[in-house]
């Protein structure tokens, strides 16, 4: 359920503002996988908001008395507290989970009968899916679902040949291999990447984000064909492989500079020096590194509230290409991120900073490599906005009235963000503004907690 609150905040009352905030917070809180101590309170603290702001509909919207003001289905939710006490998490349950347990028990299991007296093949249907739902649980609780069967007889493999090592990963060949294998499971093609969103298998990981396998095109090109209708999207180019060429083809001169600065804090990590005090003389010389870019990034994490896989993985694709095909206009695309500031004391949004995916590249030095991302950041406000609960982002400007850009490795990503432009109630909104240069446009931007339960879990 994604809700866009920036669309009214500008043109109705703040009260009524307030309670949809409350209310999609009381959804989200009860759709969670887990529910603690502190998450009641949560709702509770919700549902009173709620109940304090909706007055605003009594005698604004519509009219006082049991004829016009009513407020169906609604009462259900005080007793939200004491039924999750009694019976645990609801995880989505509703009025209608008659329904989707009917599509499971008996919709799809007559899609695969042969509809002939198919009473007898939709139960023997339904008996073997909880066998394999049975079975799927022992096996985890006998710890055989843990990694992958591939990594293990690589291990085993390498046992035999390294007589008796005691990590027999540890091995530079059993590193490539390894690499290369889990490389394969979720790299995709940039074709199918619009098949990696969604729920994944279990894994060993809580979140991670890699390159895709296929590396970028800088220009393209497109035909149309008259005969067939169809458009044709060709590359040309293959991008520079060299910083300083790339800096100048991207129109971000100072590339190998702001990358040198992020390899000075990969090198020393316990560096106390601020990046504005950081010397140039003071960080690694990169001429001869070799870059390579992508067009896309996977970010893989752990969502159990979102429908997710087994293991409660969800993968979405993070993208920054200067020709994106598949929107209503062609055109560039660069989506905005979560980054993890790995302050561990601060929680939320507090912990977190938003930025821009300007680029996303690979590099090595010394024998190690490096993926990274060139990233445009955005200032957050101090506090929430008292009316939409949302946090307001800025972006970031230098000095010289230029973008803040800096480049960051791929591990300190979290995953993808969604700004919503903040609209203003005496400007109007032209019709030339779209996907491709509304984050330009527009001056502050709301982060949307709501685009799903992740983001809602830790964007608050």
């Amino acid at each position: 359920m994604k809700v866009y609150l920036n669309a009214i905040q500008a043109f109705v009352p703040p009260q009524i503002v307030k309670t949809i905030a409350a209310f999609l917070d009381f959804c989200y809180i009860a759709r969670r996988d887990v529910i603690t101590d502190d998450s009641l309170n949560q709702l509770n603290t919700a549902l009173h908001k709620f109940h304090e702001s909706r007055q605003i509909f009594s005698g604004t919207v519509r009219p006082d008395g049991p004829s016009g003001f009513s407020l169906p289905r609604q009462h259900s939710m005080v007793h939200y507290h004491n039924h999750i006490k009694n019976f645990g998490a609801p995880n989505g349950l509703c009025s209608s989970i008659t329904e989707s347990k009917h599509i499971v028990a008996v919709k799809r299991p007559w899609r695969r009968s042969n509809k002939h007296k198919a009473l007898q093949q939709m139960l023997r249907v339904n008996e073997r899916l909880d066998k394999i739902a049975a079975a799927r649980t022992d096996f985890a609780a006998r710890g055989m679902l843990a990694g992958s069967c591939l990594i293990q007889a690589i291990k085993d493999a390498f046992s035999n040949t390294t007589h008796g090592s005691d990590d027999p990963m540890d091995e530079d060949t059993s590193d490539e291999e390894t690499s290369e294998s889990s490389e394969e499971e979720v790299e995709h093609h940039e074709d199918e990447e619009d098949d990696a969103c969604g729920p994944i298998g279990p894994g060993p990981l809580m979140n991670e984000v890699r390159l895709v396998a296929r590396k970028g095109q800088s220009e393209t090109l497109a035909l149309y064909s008259t005969e067939t209708n169809i458009l044709f999207i060709a590359p040309t180019r293959e991008y520079p492989n060299s910083f300083d060429a790339l800096g100048l083809k991207i129109g971000q001169h100072n590339l190998l500079d702001l990358t040198r600065r992020f390899l000075f804090y990969q090198l020393n990590p316990t560096s106390t020096i601020e990046p504005h005090q950081l010397s140039l003389a003071e960080c690694p010389m990169i001429w001869d590194s070799k870059v390579s870019v992508y067009h896309s990034a996977t970010a893989t994490f752990r969502a159990p509230s979102n429908p997710s896989g087994p293991g409660g993985m969800y993968r979405e694709v993070i993208r920054s290409t200067p020709f994106w095909p598949r929107g209503d206009i062609p055109g560039p695309r660069r989506d905005c991120i979560f980054v993890d500031t790995g302050d561990s004391e601060n929680v939320g949004m507090r912990g977190l900073l938003v930025a821009r995916v300007f680029l996303l590249f690979r590099f090595s030095y010394g024998g190690v490599d490096y993926p990274c991302a060139l990233v445009q950041w955005y200032s957050t406000s101090s506090e929430p906005d008292l009316n939409t609960g949302l946090w307001v982002a800025r972006p970031e400007s230098t000095r010289q009235g230029t973008r803040h850009a800096s480049v960051i490795h791929l591990d300190s990503i979290v995953r993808g963000a969604h700004l919503l432009p903040k609209f203003l109630s005496d400007s109007p909104v032209y019709r030339e503004i779209n996907y491709m240069n509304v984050l330009d446009v527009f001056a502050s931007f709301y982060v949307n907690k709501y685009i799903d339960h992740h983001a809602f879990e830790i964007a608050f």
